[in-house]
């Protein structure tokens, strides 16, 4: 639908009123960010509203007028790109909170044919291993085992899935660089 996103009665028919959570994507227009962030607390208090921003000035504006979040894709994704530049063998990273993240990382070499009592992740690096990806021979396809047993033995080509803070992710993953 392309229509005026600050007319209230334009709005009021195309039903964003009704809906839980609104995601507001006008970065290059942020007067009309600011108004309809308004407009949406008015109408619906309870509304969700996430604002892209491109500024902590801005973000900090749109908390204050009643946004629940605000997201910054340009500085997001150049945070991940730089992530995985510096680490080789980092597939994904995704922070939880300030200081916790998951991550991917392939299976490291010291890991081959040792099984996860073996290791002891949790103990020597206070990192938790919550998954394994396996690749299936032949296909692109990956089977994902959550919450893998201790007898879990390491094999060439799988990926590990990581939870703990940061600090220590990065300190594991300096020692298991591939």
């Amino acid at each position: 639908v392309r229509a005026d996103a600050i007319d209230e009665e334009t709005l009021e028919h195309l039903g964003v009123f009704d809906v839980d959570v609104v995601v507001i994507g006008f970065r290059s227009s942020f007067d009309a960010a600011v108004l309809l962030t308004m407009m949406l607390r008015k109408k619906r208090p309870n509304i969700q509203i996430i604002a892209q921003v491109d500024t902590e000035e801005k973000a900090e504006a749109l908390r204050q007028l009643g946004g629940n979040a605000t997201v910054f894709p340009e500085r997001d994704i150049a945070d991940r790109l730089v992530r995985r530049l510096m680490t080789s063998d980092l597939i994904e990273h995704v922070e939880l909170a300030p200081d916790v993240a998951v991550i991917e990382m392939s299976v490291p070499q010291a890991f081959l044919g040792k099984t996860l009592a073996d290791l002891d992740v949790r103990a020597k690096h206070e990192l938790h291993v919550i998954g394994v990806v396996h690749p299936r021979r032949g296909t692109n396809e990956r089977e994902v085992v959550i919450a893998p047993p201790a007898n879990t033995v390491f094999s060439e080509g799988e990926i590990l899935l990581l939870l703990g803070r940061i600090e220590n992710l990065n300190r594991f993953t300096a020692i298991h660089r591939v």
